[in-house]
């Protein structure tokens, strides 16, 4: 039958270093807390960094607009002055074939005593001229008529183009006005969005100082805890475990000190029992304690029935988290308020100041 040795207790200085001293550390709340405002400011830097890109944009896409406004009304202009030049040179026309109409009916008088129609009409000589000239006067008149007829038309048409092309060019220049005044109103929202951008980066950098400032804290406990742990190394509690092979001695430092150089470096892997891919917290446990003979069972539910409860923690106890009876979580004591632990999916295994447990319980 197996015989259950009892702890003892050795270099009790030591032990007592370890369990009192009391370092300016920062709680887990501190951290959390100011970890929570360093990126609360970085998110509003981020959000107001995407105000100031959209704007951006949107400024971009006015200003091209605006520049194809200002090419679409220098067409347009253009197309006014050629339409200009077709009414003057329509309006030339229509003076040119005025005055080739007055030339052909002195044409038709020639001996030039007599001017307009009625006169080339009573100059007849007989009635067959008579009737002749009628006919003649009435072919250049209607000719005439028509011509002219056609070549006011024609003004009167590259006109009504004029007018179509300056209404565009009235609705183009008042649609960039508004262009314009977007843009405007754009750019000082931007400049509104970099002042406020500038700000957040002041407090990013504010809060960025106070959060490296109390993790430098806490880091710095947690080397303090690691030496002292080494220091320890040679005497501290004992534990015996009862393995096949019989009984095996190790001590709480080594353990600590084994389990923490995984902090910082070994994720929590749901299901894990090694460094790679990782530890869950009952796994965590299980194999640094076994790495000194100690052989605890698989899961967090298992290891709360294993060693005795106690209230006054040393380095090594095993901390429970949830009902004391079915926890669904365990870490390990450090010492000076502290634990290690492989927390959850998402963080690696890390030293941290003790929160609120259930049951703590001590392997023996």
């Amino acid at each position: 039958m197996h015989k259950r040795i009892l702890s003892t207790i050795v270099a009790a200085s030591v032990v007592l270093s370890i369990g009192t001293t009391a370092l300016a550390t920062p709680s887990q709340e501190q951290l959390n807390q100011s970890k929570t405002n360093l990126s609360q400011a970085e998110q509003k830097v981020q959000d107001l960094n995407t105000q100031i890109q959209k704007l951006d944009s949107q400024i971009e896409t006015t200003m091209r607009q605006k520049n194809d406004i200002d090419n679409q009304i220098t067409k347009i202009q253009k197309n006014i002055k050629n339409v200009q030049a077709s009414i003057t040179d329509t309006q030339n026309k229509i003076s040119t074939e005025q005055k080739l109409y007055s030339d052909r009916i002195r044409a038709m008088y020639m001996n030039g005593k007599n001017e307009g129609y009625l006169g080339i009409l009573l100059d007849s000589k007989s009635f067959g001229e008579l009737i002749s000239n009628v006919e003649a006067i009435k072919r250049i008149t209607d000719y005439d008529k028509n011509l002219v007829s056609n070549l006011n038309d024609a003004k009167a048409k590259v006109e009504s183009e004029k007018q179509k092309l300056s209404d565009q060019k009235t609705k183009l220049v008042s649609l960039n006005a508004e262009n314009a005044k977007k843009i405007s109103d754009l750019q000082t929202n931007k400049a509104k969005a970099v002042a406020l951008s500038n700000q957040a980066e002041d407090e990013v950098a504010k809060n960025k100082s106070v959060f490296d400032k109390l993790q430098a804290q806490a880091d710095a406990e947690k080397k303090t805890l690691l030496a002292q742990a080494t220091t320890a190394s040679t005497s501290t509690s004992t534990f015996v475990s009862h393995d096949r092979g019989g009984i095996t001695v190790t001590n709480a430092a080594n353990v600590i000190q084994f389990a923490a150089q995984f902090a910082d470096k070994v994720p929590y892997v749901y299901g894990g029992t090694s460094p790679s891919p990782g530890f869950d917290c009952s796994g965590f446990v299980q194999y640094c304690y076994a790495r000194f003979g100690v052989n605890l069972p698989r899961t967090t539910g298992e290891q709360v029935h294993v060693g005795t409860t106690v209230s006054s923690l040393q380095p090594g106890d095993l901390l429970f988290f949830g009902s004391a009876s079915a926890p669904y979580h365990v870490a390990m004591y450090v010492g000076n308020n502290m634990m290690i632990e492989a927390p959850r999916t998402g963080e690696d295994v890390h030293i941290t100041p003790v929160r609120g447990y259930s049951i703590a319980k001590r392997v023996n």
